[in-house]
């Protein structure tokens, strides 16, 4: 039986988390292995990563393969290695810290090989809070009714989705998408060159929905792009829907209506007050893409006057998850 799926992991120097995750995920693989395969393309780790991966090889070969790069490419040049790597039809990102099930790669042959004209399939997922000990489905709004939902118009299916195939590990794509996509816009859309690939190249494609929940996304208490988190949220997507427009009319207003109506907007903005220097040198492309005014002076004074780290509790902790509540802060903060 052809291969129809690579399985592709893009890392860099977290060698014991990559054990952890092939670990994962080569019994399920094992099962199918008519079907997929796995790559590991390690973005020239200075840790034990290449040591760990060819540890697999001798027992592993015949679905394993490992690429290193010469030099970092970042992570943006990775993921297309990893796409320009392999050869068939459909390729999935799994990032090394993510979480799948038991099921869930012969789920996904499952629908790949029964709807065969599916050219992005997109995945609900569970968001994992270790410290708050809470798991919630990403799309909890949801009914699971209908749990393949097919979209014959890519256009409604960006329009609906917007940025919830942000996350990598819930996209998988036809690796012909990316290739048709790649050079259609420039690559400034700060952390989702990636995503605007895959959303530039399926017009006029077949997208899909899985709509039970199927993987873990684990929200650690810090990450290695913690301090650019902003400019990707704020710049990176607001640019990269800007861009979208041009193909898939009304997807850039559809994403700044929510972009305003969205909490991580706001916890995003006060962010920025930690990384004060960083957000300064940006401060041309923040305001460009914050359309309210409460948004813009919220920034400017997030960069110019609050206590880095501190106002994050007092204005945006737990208690405040609805967004109007958090503009009646906002508002009382500045009146």
């Amino acid at each position: 039986m052809k291969h129809i799926l690579t399985i592709a992991i893009p890392t860099f120097n977290r060698g014991e988390i990559l054990k952890c995750s092939i670990e994962r995920i080569l019994p399920q693989i094992i099962k199918m292995k008519d079907y997929v395969s796995l790559l590991v393309s390690d973005n020239c780790s200075t840790d034990d990563t290449e040591q760990i991966v060819k540890k697999f090889i001798p027992e592993y070969g015949d679905i394993l393969q490992y690429n290193r790069n010469e030099t970092n490419l970042g992570a943006q040049g990775n993921f297309s290695t990893c796409v320009h790597l392999v050869k068939t039809k459909y390729i999935y990102l799994l990032g090394d810290d993510d979480v799948v099930p038991a099921n869930f790669v012969s789920t996904i042959i499952s629908i790949l090989t029964m709807n065969g004209s599916i050219d992005i399939l997109h995945m609900n997922y569970f968001v994992c809070h270790p410290r708050k000990r809470t798991l919630s489905s990403i799309y909890d709004y949801r009914k699971y009714n209908d749990i393949l939902e097919i979209y014959s118009s890519s256009t409604q299916f960006i329009s609906e989705f917007l940025d919830g195939p942000s996350f990598m590990s819930s996209i998988v794509f036809n690796r012909d998408v990316w290739i048709e996509g790649e050079t259609i816009f420039p690559e400034n859309c700060y952390g989702y060159q990636w995503l605007v690939k895959i959303y530039a190249g399926c017009k006029n494609k077949i997208c899909a929905f899985y709509s039970l929940p199927i993987l873990i996304q684990e929200y650690g208490e810090a990450c290695a792009y913690a301090d650019k988190c902003p400019l990707y949220f704020i710049v990176g997507k607001s640019r990269m829907f800007q861009y979208l427009d041009s193909i898939f009319h009304g997807v850039y207003k559809s994403w700044i209506a929510k972009q305003d109506k969205t909490v991580d907007t706001y916890i995003n903005i006060i962010s920025t007050a930690a990384y004060k220097k960083l957000y300064k040198n940006h401060k041309k492309e923040m305001l460009c893409y914050l359309t309210k005014w409460y948004q813009r002076l919220l920034f400017r004074c997030a960069i110019t006057f609050f206590p880095g780290g501190k106002i994050m509790p007092r204005y945006v902790g737990p208690s405040l998850r609805r967004v109007d509540m958090i503009c009646r802060t906002i508002k009382e903060i500045f009146r």
